[in-house]
């Protein structure tokens, strides 16, 4: 659609607007990626017997599996700062009155946390990062993206960030990948208010990440 806005503004033989009327009273000027977009964005999905309407669409560079593919510095996880991160899991995020979350917490520890598959391996929690500037900052920028950094953002901050992002992965990655992060992220929600509550950056007068953590979070249950 940028393309084509952009070859639409800076020809000087259309004078109408971008709806199809230009300078030679014809659509086909603007390009067929043009035609493509006014037709139904379901046009592509296979109907109740099974065979596909038409073919899927090529999908687009700036779309948001594409964008998740470029090397981000915002998402630029340091093997340094995932075993910061790692030791809170470990060592703060402990429950002995219910049940299930140490269950959930045992589970969430099987195997080989170092392999890339696992839910808490240095590739995934970058995932989970990219997701998060992909799918929820554009709608709610609580965070300045062009200071963010992550080896200085507070722990507590950037699990809120893991947690949102691990709540809002594209379904490419497939049903059990996104359950799992899925858990993930509602096993990280529920210990993170109380550890905000006891850092010492909560006490009067607050810092500012810890109103920013606490509406991410807030925005998580919500």
């Amino acid at each position: 659609m940028a393309d084509d806005f952009a070859a639409w503004l800076f020809n000087e033989q259309n004078f109408g607007p971008l709806t199809g009327q230009s300078g030679t009273g014809s659509v086909s000027s603007l390009g067929p990626t043009y035609m493509e977009m006014q037709k139904p964005y379901y046009s592509h999905r296979s109907p109740v017997d099974g065979q596909w309407s038409q073919v899927a669409p090529t999908q687009h560079p700036m779309a948001v599996t594409s964008i998740l593919g470029f090397s981000l510095p915002q998402t630029a996880l340091s093997e340094e700062k995932r075993q910061r991160i790692l030791d809170l899991i470990m060592g703060r995020f402990k429950e002995t009155n219910h049940a299930p979350v140490r269950q959930q917490k045992a589970a969430l520890l099987e195997g080989n946390i170092n392999e890339d598959s696992h839910v808490l391996s240095l590739a995934m929690m970058q995932t989970y990062i990219g997701s998060y500037w992909v799918h929820f900052h554009p709608q709610m920028p609580i965070l300045h993206r062009p200071t963010f950094s992550l080896d200085g953002c507070p722990n507590l901050l950037l699990v809120a960030v893991m947690a949102l992002g691990a709540a809002s992965l594209e379904k490419s990655h497939g049903h059990a990948v996104t359950q799992a992060c899925a858990e993930l992220s509602n096993f990280l929600a529920w210990y993170l208010r109380w550890e905000i509550f006891m850092e010492a950056d909560f006490q009067p007068p607050a810092k500012l990440w810890i109103f920013q953590a606490l509406l991410l979070l807030e925005i998580f249950e919500k």
